[in-house]
């Protein structure tokens, strides 16, 4: 749904390339480059914020924004 609506918002002009397993970040990352990672907070195999530490520790410095259903912070307590 978020890949559509991006899209759409964007005209024609912003390409979305959407990876079902958050673990093939990276390996999508050393193929092409991207301006932006738009992600979700609860994911399986991997949560928003390990993902965020493992771009960052293989040396990426590209904007993500996280999104997540949660309203309350306590939703997000381990």
């Amino acid at each position: 749904m978020s890949k559509l609506y991006i899209e759409l918002i964007g005209e024609g002009k912003i390409i979305v390339k959407s990876i079902q397993d958050p673990t093939l970040t990276l390996k999508t990352l050393k193929e092409s480059r991207y301006d932006v990672i738009v992600s979700d907070y609860r994911m399986s195999k991997i949560d928003g914020p390990a993902l965020v530490d493992l771009i960052a520790k293989a040396g990426y410095s590209i904007p993500i924004i996280m999104f997540t259903g949660g309203s309350r912070i306590e939703d997000f307590d381990n």
